[in-house]
């Protein structure tokens, strides 16, 4: 079984730095927008784990060892308190359905120091966070229709790069 730490942390609301390493060895960043700190966190953690499975082999067990930044965050994945906004409460949902297709998981609260992130005034979409993502986009000159997987942390990501 192969074993993986995924390291999520948001210095600030929206943005989250998203460390893998292990079987699958990524550094990103996303900007989710607007979203609260527990928000863009549980949208980290999806967008890793969804990333982790695309990287791994086919047949291949991995187990997940997950640390966040946000306490309320993980009181929510823990099952210890339920979001009050529904798109929390979705989100967190969506991420136990994703983490429930690894061997095992575990996630605990790592207080860290905040890191100085970078960035500018426009949002862009993190080159390698989504190599499993094909959107089907469709124009017709003056419109531009693109139909996106049901993952929460592809929608938010998308929105803010818009």
């Amino acid at each position: 079984m192969q074993q993986v730490k995924v390291q999520v942390e948001s210095a600030s609301p929206g943005s989250v730095g998203i460390f893998v390493s292990g079987a699958v060895t990524r550094a990103l960043h996303a900007d989710f927008g607007l979203v609260p700190v527990r928000l863009a966190e549980c949208l980290g953690v999806i967008a890793a784990a969804k990333l982790v499975l695309h990287e791994l082999k086919p047949g291949v067990q991995a187990s997940l060892e997950i640390s966040a930044n946000d306490p309320d965050f993980v009181r929510y994945a823990l099952r210890e308190r339920v979001p009050a906004r529904a798109e929390v409460r979705d989100a967190v949902r969506h991420m136990w359905a994703t983490l429930d297709r690894f061997a095992r998981w575990e996630i605990r609260h790592e207080r860290r120091r905040k890191r100085v992130l970078e960035g500018g005034s426009q949002a862009a979409f993190p080159r390698g966070l989504f190599p499993w993502l094909n959107p089907c986009v469709a124009g017709d000159g003056e419109r531009l229709p693109v139909t996106l997987p049901d993952c929460p942390a592809v929608r938010a990501q998308f929105l803010a790069s818009l």
